[in-house]
């Protein structure tokens, strides 16, 4: 199955910028960033979260537990795309671009999320009919109905009863909100199952596709994407998973993307939420919850080193091995991310002492991401992510011979 066009529209204004007392709580966010210590974003490395160490609590209303599912999310119909623990019915995941395909008949299905704990709460991105994608803010009832495809994409007179849905998650990674995602789940997008009217069904899609697997920081995230500069707070209304350049790189090579992209994570440190660093975190969904995939991805796509101050070759090689061994099989892509040139020599060493011929160097160090192609001073903006997706395809397709899919529509 082909996965769904994107689009490049980043999510509605409405879930981008707050009004009244919301927006007045976030200037007050900002302005206690800027005295204790924002100036860290801008010299290029991902924000501190020690410097915000002092910013509010995120604290959860009181939230009633949300309807029954009529198919719980253990349910074999529910393709869970990405790091998922699928247990006690229900999938949860704490990765923005994590997703859920699967298909219903007849005309209306709610999705049924636990947002019980969450102290942030999450959104998820929607396609329907391959239409989409729609951002969809999650609420203190946890339900949410599937929105409609455009009247446009309909036929006049067409009566359509076999409905396709994809939808990812879109999370706070605890930058600013101190909330933990790796012990606690506390912003993380726990799917119960969906609600459909008697007589209707689910069924199961396609899963023939490869995969292709994203180990990343934020920049694989999609954090701070659609960001007002003035007015950042990291959280959801900034990021943008749904146009990321996983989301592009998987659809040009017809493949299926797990995005596993943690903020302020390294090769050599944990990031935020709780995260430990790369090496440490890889094995598991989050704490306690080993990753144990039902197909392992045919490609994996390494772009870490944007928050190491240093990388030693053996530690990147220790990394590569780890991740071999998970892996036996797969083509792994070791990219020098944008504007860290002082990782190149480190990384292709580890390349070239790993000795193994289904591991390529890549450096995008430079002539790849520029000023123009960021929100800020590391994080891409939307076209950034094309530029970064594009070179990318290019660059896997070249190298192991994946054929090309179409990219009608797209310029």
């Amino acid at each position: 199955m082909t996965i769904p066009l994107i689009s490049l529209q980043p999510p509605p204004k409405s879930h981008q910028r707050p009004t009244g007392a919301a927006r007045a709580v976030r200037t007050v966010a900002v302005l206690v960033i800027a005295i204790i210590g924002f100036s860290s974003v801008c010299s290029g490395a991902e924000p501190d979260p020690k410097a915000v160490s002092n910013a509010p609590d995120a604290t959860p209303a009181a939230r009633p537990v949300a309807a029954q599912p009529t198919h719980s999310a253990d349910d074999a119909a529910f393709l869970c795309q990405g790091r998922w623990n699928v247990e006690s019915r229900q999938a949860t995941t704490i990765n923005n671009g994590s997703s859920v395909e699967f298909g219903y008949t007849g005309k209306s299905c709610r999705l049924v999320f636990d947002v019980t704990k969450a102290k942030i709460l999450p959104a998820i991105a929607v396609w329907v009919d391959g239409c989409g994608p729609t951002r969809v803010p999650l609420d203190d009832g946890g339900v949410v109905s599937i929105p409609a495809p455009p009247a446009s994409s309909v036929p006049p007179g067409a009566k359509i009863t076999r409905h396709t849905v994809r939808f990812l998650g879109v999370m706070d990674g605890g930058y600013l909100t101190k909330i933990n995602n790796w012990q606690s789940l506390e912003g993380a997008v726990v799917f119960r199952g969906v609600i459909l009217e008697p007589g209707e069904s689910l069924f199961a899609l396609p899963s023939s596709a490869p995969q292709i697997e994203f180990l990343g920081d934020s920049i694989t995230a999609g954090l701070a994407m659609v960001r007002d500069r003035n007015l950042p707070t990291y959280g959801p209304p900034d990021q943008y998973p749904e146009g990321n350049w996983p989301e592009w790189t998987a659809r040009w090579l017809g493949m299926r993307p797990v995005v596993t992209g943690f903020g302020g994570q390294g090769i050599t440190h944990g990031g935020t939420g709780g995260v430990p660093s790369a090496p440490d975190a890889f094995g598991f969904v989050y704490q306690g919850k080993e990753w144990t995939p039902a197909t392992k991805p045919a490609v994996v796509v390494i772009y870490q080193g944007t928050n190491d101050s240093e990388i030693q070759a053996p530690q990147y090689q220790a990394f590569l091995s780890k991740v071999r061994t998970a892996y036996p099989d797969a083509f792994l892509f070791a990219v020098v991310p944008h504007d860290r040139g002082k990782h190149a020599a480190a990384i292709q060493a580890a390349v070239q002492d790993s000795k193994d011929p289904r591991i390529f160097f890549l450096d995008y160090s430079q002539d790849v991401i520029g000023p123009a192609d960021k929100a800020d001073s590391c994080h891409l903006n939307p076209g950034g992510a094309v530029r970064l997706a594009t070179r990318l395809a290019g660059d896997i397709r070249s190298r192991i011979g994946v054929q090309p899919v179409s990219a009608s529509g797209v310029k």
